[in-house]
């Protein structure tokens, strides 16, 4: 009897040691596990030093916590946990829009809120912005960089919904110095 108890408690370690170990890198907040994120962090780093074998790596990593954060969102209350968040021009710096969103999975979140119009500036690229308000991109070399379809394609490779968000009545105060907007 001992012996077919221990053989037993063997067979579920060995079949399920994989699901456990995989469950144990969310909490019950859907948070990855510290030593995990330390993990996708420096493979992140490596990664955007040139690292090739880190790259991949990295981007493997990226899925297999893309997958964990969905069935873990799945299975918990609420299933939909949303942050908003303001991207700045220093965001299209190699790897930070990545460390940004990398951050936000960790902590269980599975829907962004970007903000895409703010201090009257719209989050449009330079290049390509019909609109009245400046682009918060300005910076030479970047006037083609569109920010927010960066965030977009790079949020949903990390399992993220990503929606624009902006306060609609914040028109900014360089709207009201247009000369196209002075009154009489």
């Amino acid at each position: 009897m001992g012996l077919a108890k221990l053989c037993a408690a063997a067979l579920v370690l060995t079949v399920f040691a994989p699901l456990r170990g995989a469950q144990a890198q969310l909490n019950s907040y859907c948070h990855t596990a510290q030593t995990m994120a330390s993990q996708k962090e420096a493979l992140r780093v490596r990664a955007f030093d040139g690292d090739a074998n880190a790259r991949s790596e990295y981007l493997a990593l990226v899925q297999q916590h893309s997958d964990l954060l969905r069935n873990c969102r799945s299975g918990t209350w609420p299933q939909e946990q949303a942050v908003w968040l303001r991207l700045y021009p220093c965001d299209l710096q190699p790897g930070i829009l990545e460390a940004v969103l990398d951050r936000i999975v960790n902590l269980g979140y599975n829907h962004v809120y970007v903000e895409v119009f703010y201090s009257g500036q719209v989050l449009l690229p330079q290049a390509d912005n019909p609109t009245a308000w400046p682009s918060v991109v300005q910076s030479s070399g970047y006037e083609r960089r569109d920010l927010f379809a960066e965030a977009i394609a790079k949020g949903r490779q990390r399992g993220l919904k990503v929606s624009a968000w902006t306060f609609s009545l914040n028109f900014g105060y360089s709207y009201g110095t247009r000369s196209d907007r002075q009154g009489f």
